[in-house]
């Protein structure tokens, strides 16, 4: 799977959740969609300095940064969004090409966001970042590796 078609891929299987997705496919996808957030992210972030910039110097609270930031702002959130599930859909494919069910991702997945949204406190902190960890791993891991552990 080459880096472009791993991203048309990903686009391509946007409810599948069913198959197999490889660790280079996945790490593609990855990939793209940090430099896509890094692009956009630093638009941002131009545009917010630029136009605190302007309120500073000119007292006002509107310039032509104002229309930057509502814009690489808007983007980076339609983008967001419109990549939730395509990226929901090629982890549960990745957790099966490692032979695990999809549900172990979307049992982890739950469980981190529970603790990151109903929970403070120094222990359920690391407890999420070890359950984030685990996902990691298992992200990394070669194909097939849980059915070839049970037939050993």
């Amino acid at each position: 799977m080459t880096f472009v078609g791993a991203f048309k891929s990903f686009w391509k299987n946007y409810f599948n959740f069913s198959g197999r997705a490889s660790r280079r496919e996945f790490w593609f996808v990855v990939l793209w969609n940090v430099i896509i957030g890094a692009v956009l992210g630093f638009g941002l972030g131009l545009s917010f300095v630029g136009m605190m910039a302007s309120a500073v110097s000119y007292g006002d609270g509107f310039s032509a940064s104002t229309v930057f930031v509502s814009l690489f702002g808007g983007l980076l959130a339609i983008y967001s969004l419109a990549a939730l599930i395509p990226s929901l859909s090629l982890s549960v494919r990745r957790y099966h090409d490692t032979g695990l069910s999809g549900w172990w991702f979307v049992g982890l997945y739950v469980v981190n966001l529970v603790i990151e949204w109903a929970t403070s406190g120094l222990v359920w902190s690391v407890i999420g970042l070890l359950v984030s960890i685990v996902m990691l791993i298992i992200t990394l891991l070669p194909t097939n590796h849980f059915l070839k552990q049970a037939e050993e």
